[in-house]
């Protein structure tokens, strides 16, 4: 019998911080056949067993040829973060194929993904101090630094300013003594996750009381 087989490879997708969309770029082969794979065979893509993706080939697969691809797809909210992203070729959406191939059992890709997420944080309270003169307070905030975490490996940095937080810059360097010259003021943390590459951006406010 002359009869193709279809097998679907795709590299690791980039991977953005807090991004849920994929472009998977695929690649169809027809190799160890003997016959050519027809155009608009279905391809179906899994996050773990959920349907996040279809596409079909595009043009005739000769003996030991091959056919590009790409597709973008969105991760659905209720899959974790850590899930198995799965190609399958001759897939119509049901596990079930359209073509008659010498092996059906060699048409599934699967890669472990690891999506990136900002770190999680602890909400952190304001700090109220003595008024000390046209709203001027000394604030030790040094015990935040490891209580806005979740987890012991991430960094916490505390900024004057949201901007600075963002870029990294002007760090506050003494939180045990900290003079405010004008209050209420927004103290900004930045917690980072290094692991990753990943961070997350919480404040809690300054506060003086006569």
């Amino acid at each position: 019998s002359q009869l193709p087989d279809a097998r679907i490879t795709f590299p690791s997708p980039a991977l953005s911080c807090n991004v849920s969309q994929l472009q998977i770029n695929y690649t169809v082969t027809n190799n160890n056949s003997t016959a050519s794979l027809p155009a608009n065979t279905p391809i179906t893509f899994y996050a773990d067993n959920v349907v996040i993706g279809s596409a079909f080939t595009q043009n005739v697969i000769p003996i030991d040829g091959l056919e590009t691809g790409t597709i973008t797809v969105t991760i659905p909210t209720n899959i974790p973060l850590q899930f198995n992203l799965i190609a399958n070729v001759d897939d119509t959406g049901n596990g079930n194929g359209i073509v008659n191939e010498i092996s059906d059992t060699n048409n599934l890709f699967l890669l472990p993904i690891q999506l990136l997420a900002s770190p999680n944080f602890n909400p952190l309270d304001d700090i109220v101090s003595c008024n000390l003169g046209l709203t001027k307070g000394v604030f030790n905030f040094s015990e935040y630094e490891g209580s806005v975490k979740t987890n012991p490996s991430h960094l916490s940095t505390f900024y004057n300013s949201e901007i600075d937080a963002l870029n990294f810059t002007n760090q506050i360097l003494f939180l045990n003594n900290f003079e405010a010259i004008q209050t209420p003021k927004t103290i900004w943390v930045r917690i980072d996750d290094p692991q990753i590459g990943c961070y997350s951006l919480t404040s809690f406010d300054l506060v003086t009381k006569n």
